[in-house]
């Protein structure tokens, strides 16, 4: 493509996809609420640059065809469980063609770090000034700060995948004070929020970093392996986890309530689930009433922050599997970095649900970028005249 045209379409993208990490950045803060006309026309901006990207595009028949029925499919969804990044991650995946990703992910780390660092001096200020005005969150009698954003899971995650965007845009030139710094972000989010994921994920990214810059060549095997097969299995396991539960005996019965301790419950919130109205592929509608009580166990609220767990049962386990395939088929186009960005998304999803919004959790446009890419290079043989070809030869 040619560099005035991608410049173009990467303009356009941006734009577009910064509208819509705007709405989530309002719709997460509880200081910063624009009259809802502001998110209206932010959505409508989102919808017309993607589409714009979507209907210029060359496409082959069958691509086509493909993303036709995916779109419908998203819809449908959409109106069954009003889940709505499942459509507007589709629409940035397809519209990601002739992108550069990169200019994108730099003006979202510089607005996203200017909207965290916002909220964090503005949440000092308070807590020393009028200290009423503060409200925490607790989890087994520890306070955790949420820095004016609506849950210190939120505030962790907003956190987490800035410095994954800072590791993946200066990967080839991280210093030791990178190293360090990210270390400091690390322990102020952990002291604060008290959010294991975020730890886990941070270190699990730092560590394969170092791995692959001293040439470890067994961890770099591993690493391409897991980003190659991760998703698909634990979207396998997890699913079949959540409906074996009420068959479950003896040790297969203590290993389920192992990992259901070791991710604080969110295993039995899908079970329960389950139980009532059994998996899906392209979502459901899932209704509980206040207190629910199940099988020696009250819950007040049924909700489940393991995204594989939570798309078996609710939002549609087709979408999990189409993601999966869909880092198994660009595994061999990957570098490094998207390997481990690839890897660090597999592993978030296991304890939050906030990865099928890739506004801000990105791994997943790597497939529409390496496949478009792959698709480029076999267009660029052709010549930019074949590509003006009548139907009759496959292309629009």
């Amino acid at each position: 493509m040619e560099s005035a045209e991608k410049e173009r379409r990467t303009f356009i993208y941006t734009v577009g996809a910064m509208c819509m990490v705007g709405r989530g950045m309002f719709e997460s803060s509880t200081v910063l609420n624009p009259p809802e006309e502001v998110n209206l026309l932010m959505q409508g901006i989102f919808l017309f640059a993607m589409g714009y990207l979507i209907v210029t595009q060359y496409m082959t028949k069958v691509s086509l065809v493909f993303f036709s029925y995916l779109g419908l499919m998203c819809l449908y969804t959409y109106a069954n469980v009003h889940y709505y990044y499942i459509i507007s991650t589709f629409l940035c995946i397809w519209a990601v063609r002739g992108v550069d990703l990169n200019f994108f992910l730099r003006w979202k780390l510089r607005v996203l770090t200017l909207y965290l660092s916002l909220h964090v001096v503005i949440y000092f200020i308070l807590k020393y000034l009028m200290p009423e005005m503060i409200s925490y969150a607790y989890r087994n009698g520890i306070q955790r700060d949420s820095f004016l954003i609506t849950h210190p899971n939120t505030f962790a995650m907003f956190t987490a995948w800035a410095v994954f965007e800072y590791i993946y845009l200066h990967y080839a030139r991280l210093r030791i004070r990178d190293y360090f710094g990210i270390l400091l972000i690390t322990a102020f989010v952990k002291k604060f929020t008290d959010t294991n994921t975020f730890l886990l994920c941070i270190v699990v990214v730092l560590f394969l970093t170092i791995m692959d810059k001293r040439g470890n060549q067994f961890f770099r095997k591993l690493l391409y392996l897991f980003s190659r097969y991760g998703f698909l299995v634990l979207t396998v396991f997890f699913s079949v986890l959540t409906a074996s539960y009420t068959r479950l005996t003896g040790a297969a019965l203590q290993f389920y309530d192992l990992l259901n301790r070791l991710f604080t419950g969110r295993l039995l919130y899908g079970a329960c689930v389950y139980d009532f109205y059994g998996g899906t592929l392209l979502g459901q509608s899932v209704s509980f009433g206040e207190k629910t009580y199940w099988r020696g166990y009250w819950f007040d609220v049924i909700s489940c922050d393991n995204t594989y767990v939570w798309a078996f049962v609710n939002f549609g386990l087709i979408y999990m599997l189409l993601i999966g395939a869909g880092f198994f088929m660009i595994s061999k186009k990957t570098t490094t970095a998207q390997q481990i960005l690839i890897t660090s998304y597999t592993l978030y999803g296991i304890m939050e649900a906030y990865i099928l919004n890739a506004m801000f959790c990105f791994p997943v446009l790597f497939i529409g970028l390496c496949l478009w890419d792959a698709a480029g290079e076999k267009e660029s043989g052709i010549g930019r005249q074949k590509k003006r070809i009548s139907v009759e030869e496959g292309t629009y």
